[in-house]
């Protein structure tokens, strides 16, 4: 049984009567995944080894160990697939950013942290851009901190964006 989010507490019971093997997939910082008595239930069941985490980073790798004390051996890393059959790129094409971030604009990703990296390499490279494709709970904040850092020239708010094969 693979399970994602709250899928794992509802398939837990019957795993664990039916002695079927269960991965649970952590997408996201541990202690913003699931509610609390969720993480209660999993925690239970890494501990117990009826459930094997799966992180898809490092730093969820991390977190994962660190939030529910496990050993290494039992978590698994394994990162998000990328097709990169569709990106197909001409050799000499120019792109007007030179830096591209793709995915949702919240407290997880981090997308603050790419402006103001961006305000460093800046320093050195005065005509460098970066383009967010995205929307979320922080793009307010994102614009904020694209003025303050007067980053207007350098970085473009792309939204979401549907086929995002087009900007690779």
């Amino acid at each position: 049984i693979h399970t994602h989010l709250y899928a794992s507490s509802y398939t837990l019971l019957a795993s664990v009567f039916l002695r079927k093997n269960t991965v649970h997939t952590v997408h996201n910082i541990v202690s913003k995944e699931l509610p609390l008595n969720h993480r209660i239930l999993m925690g239970l069941a890494y501990r117990l080894h009826k459930v094997t985490a799966v992180a898809i980073s490092q730093e969820v790798y991390n977190g994962i160990e660190e939030y529910y004390h496990l050993d290494k051996k039992y978590i698994r890393l394994i990162y998000n697939g990328i097709a990169t059959c569709q990106f197909k790129i001409a050799a000499k094409e120019k792109r007007e950013y030179d830096f591209l971030s793709a995915g949702r604009l919240v407290f997880q990703k981090n997308p603050l942290l790419q402006v103001r990296a961006l305000a460093e390499v800046r320093k050195d490279f005065p005509d460098v851009k970066l383009c967010i494709c995205g929307e979320g709970e922080l793009k307010d904040k994102i614009k904020a901190e694209i003025k303050k850092l007067h980053l207007e020239e350098n970085v473009i708010l792309a939204g979401h964006i549907m086929h995002m094969e087009e900007y690779y």
